[in-house]
């Protein structure tokens, strides 16, 4: 039963708190009502007048959850908006690696279940959030390929310099279900930034030396 004196907003946190676990614990089909009311110490009434229903109460989980990781590992790293755009590469590397890094994270756990038994519910919810970040990842991204780089050209590097701490992430979860001790540490996390920040930065000018060249070529014929 929900405490009668607790306010509402006080009961509002805490099943929106005890549902971030659950659903990263157990999923959504996983998590019933019952015990995610009885945990929080409120009814399926307060579920229902606070968020709807179960479906909608998932989707504010993962947002939840979400914007709590941001707040801990902002997508900049840290690098202010006026610095260099290869160091706000590196920033932006850095806080990938260093959210692989935290196999624990809820929003992470959350994203692995509905991964491994898909409901749908958060396809939209997720694509909402993410956006954001990737145009701006994107316009760093455009910005150190120059003018001349197509929509293409942005994306493969995109997918470069994402990929590897999605596997990071991949990595460490195949780990944790085996028992074995991880291959990437929370120590590693500095050599790994200056080592990925290299090899994509060397990507990005060899990248923006055959635009730049692509786009000579285009302009010769074009003059003839």
């Amino acid at each position: 039963m929900m405490e009668p004196n607790r306010p509402s907003g006080d009961t509002r946190e805490k099943i929106l708190e005890v549902a971030c676990r659950l659903f990263a614990e157990k999923g959504y089909r996983g998590t019933t009502v019952a015990v995610l009311c009885r945990e929080a110490g409120a009814n399926i009434a307060a579920v229902n007048y606070h968020f709807g229903g179960k479906e909608e109460l998932y989707r504010r989980a993962w947002r939840h959850a979400h914007e709590q990781l941001l707040a801990l590992v902002p997508p900049e790293g840290g690098v202010a908006a006026e610095r260099p755009a290869a160091e706000r590469l590196r920033g932006r590397i850095r806080a990938g690696l260093q959210r692989a890094l935290m196999g624990e994270a809820i929003e992470l756990s959350m994203v692995r279940n509905e991964m491994a038994h898909p409901t749908g519910l958060l396809d939209q919810v997720i694509e909402d959030a993410i956006r954001p970040m990737r145009r701006e990842t994107q316009a760093l991204l455009r910005e150190l390929l120059g003018s001349r780089a197509t929509d293409l050209d942005v994306e493969l590097c995109e997918v470069c310099v994402v990929v590897p701490w999605m596997h990071m992430m991949h990595q460490r979860q195949a780990e944790k279900h085996k028992g074995v001790a991880p291959v990437f540490r929370e120590e590693m996390l500095e050599a790994m930034t200056e080592r990925l920040t290299a090899f994509a930065l060397a990507g990005i000018r060899e990248t923006r030396r055959q635009v730049e060249g692509r786009g000579r070529k285009t302009g010769g014929r074009s003059r003839k």
